[in-house]
């Protein structure tokens, strides 16, 4: 009785935990509030709620309940962050190596809260759910943008002639909102299984039609394709027959009825769609350059960069500022790598990208090992989060940079804490039972 007492989150944890949980769902909409003003104030937010959390652990002489590999991920995040801070010597735009600089605070600030925040399981799923609300509310917006031609003042559409129906959500464009919403999507079909709830199904069930039809309006088409990957892969191997019936039925009586009550719209809508995916296999036939072979061309920019600066990296920042310089390739005047990885490993040297890839791949493997190994209803937890780190992946390859999206690296905190938690128990439990077999 007295160690349940004890576990038991008084007030003020209470409060520090609604802090955090707000935080992270503001965070994904900072947009709203004109993200470039409010970036600065909002990782030292983060920063705070942080030191909170320590603090009030340290007055009340709690241990830091840290795995090793945890301690070395949050070891090495600090190491990269100095050695970002340092690269402002040899930077050629110094100002903007020591502002992006600043933003890696924002990876540091979310690991921190994620694993100080998510010390059980309870908790994960409390994110999975503040995760699924920033979804949901995404997806509002899209709708809110595409009926009513209206935008949020930060919206790129409002500034570019574009057509006025076409959603971005609160960001600035199309490729921002439809990462986010890639990076998001996995928590909700994890949901689903977990919960086996025919309110919750449902609503999936209209989230998925409506990302459809948003990333269809975008012209987003890798992420159209990776989600229609993804829920194939869902449908395919996590949807009992019953309800693949039931699924195929409620989408073969939407097709016909937007047939017949709206046959001009979905003509159009048709051919737009064809258009996108057959765009794809044109492209290497087109005397103009596209957005794919201008990828292709700033990702072998991206590493002929890091070559000149043998590996040390050129700054955070500053690829733009080296793009502008005399290039062989053409990449269609864009000079931002639209790939994350390739970008840490031009700015940031051979290290920050060596310690990207291992601890994607660290989150991917240790979450999925224990998807398989677990039987009980946590195993859709790491299912779920090892999901989201594969989302990361792909959705830090398709907007222009995330180096700004410093609250993408909740979905990272969320799987490390997770696997900190069970790496925790594992070590208490062995050492409990090397205690009573001593005794």
């Amino acid at each position: 009785m007295e160690n349940e007492l004890r576990n038991k989150p008084d007030i003020l944890t209470r409060l520090l935990y609604a802090i955090t949980f707000t935080y992270f769902s503001y965070s994904f909409m900072l947009s709203f509030f004109h993200y470039g003003k409010l970036i600065r104030v909002n990782l030292l937010i983060g920063m705070v709620i942080a030191i909170a959390f320590m603090v009030v652990k340290l007055a009340r002489h709690e241990k830091f309940r840290l795995a090793l590999s945890t301690l070395a991920v949050i070891l090495i995040l600090i190491i990269w962050i100095s050695y970002a801070l340092v690269s402002v010597l040899w930077a050629i735009d110094k100002d903007k190596a020591f502002l992006n600089g600043f933003f890696y605070f924002g990876y540091l600030a979310f690991i921190l809260l994620s694993v100080l925040l998510i010390d059980r399981k309870k908790y994960a799923w409390r994110l999975l759910y503040v995760l699924n609300f920033v979804l949901v509310v995404y997806i509002i917006i899209a709708c809110w943008e595409m009926i009513t031609f209206n935008h949020l003042p930060y919206s790129s559409v409002l500034q570019l002639d574009t057509y006025p129906f076409v959603p971005n959500g609160p960001f600035f464009n199309v490729n921002d909102f439809a990462s986010a919403i890639m990076l998001l999507t996995p928590f909700m079909y994890v949901l689903v299984k977990a919960k086996n709830n025919r309110i919750i199904n449902i609503l999936a069930f209209i989230v998925s039609i409506l990302v459809f039809v948003t990333m269809l309006l975008e012209g987003a088409r890798l992420s159209l394709i990776v989600f229609l990957g993804e829920a194939l892969i869902f449908y395919v191997f996590f949807v009992n027959w019953k309800s693949k019936i039931v699924i195929a039925a409620w989408i073969a009586i939407i097709v016909i009825g937007l047939i017949h009550m709206y046959p001009r719209e979905f003509r159009f809508a048709s051919s737009f769609l064809r258009k996108e995916f057959t765009s794809i296999a044109q492209e290497s036939d087109s005397y103009q350059l596209e957005s794919i072979q201008a990828r292709v061309n700033l990702m072998k920019h991206a590493l002929e960069i890091t070559d000149e600066a043998h590996y040390m990296g050129i700054g955070p920042g500053n690829f733009h500022r080296r793009m502008r310089s005399d290039r062989m390739l053409d990449t269609n005047h864009i000079t931002i790598t639209h790939n994350y990885f390739l970008e840490k490993l031009a700015t940031d040297g051979i290290g920050a990208f060596l310690f990207l890839i291992a601890l994607v791949g660290y989150l991917i493997i240790g979450n999925f090992y224990y998807a398989i190994k677990i039987k009980t209803r946590d195993r859709w937890l790491y299912m779920g989060y090892g999901s989201g780190i594969v989302m990361f992946f792909v959705a830090a390859s398709i907007p222009s940079s995330i180096n700004n999206h410093f609250f993408y690296w909740v979905v990272l905190g969320g799987a490390l804490a997770l696997l900190n938690i069970t790496h925790v128990q594992q070590a208490e439990n062995t050492s409990s039972s090397s205690e009573s077999a001593t005794n």
